[in-house]
């Protein structure tokens, strides 16, 4: 959508994203390994574009609902009803 609009070179974009379990920065090699998910994303782009339009797309990217939903810790609220 950005790239239309801005009127930008570019013939496609894909995203793919993958996710695994890694142990995490830190984490006390005694007892069992703590883990963190990694979700990695690589975006392609066909397209003739300068450092600084890559740059800005980029910046973007990291802008989207999603990646900003997934960079933060979510608010978990749990409700429990026994009907009986």
């Amino acid at each position: 959508m950005y790239v239309r609009r801005k009127g930008w070179a570019v013939e496609s974009i894909t995203a793919e994203l993958s996710h695994q379990r890694v142990p995490a920065p830190g984490a006390s090699p005694a007892g069992p390994p703590a883990l963190e998910d990694l979700i990695r994303l690589d975006v392609t782009v066909r397209g003739n574009l300068d450092d600084e339009q890559r740059a800005r797309l980029l910046e973007i990217v990291g802008r989207c609902p999603v990646h900003r939903t997934l960079s933060r810790p979510p608010r978990i609220e749990e409700t429990l009803t026994v009907v009986s």
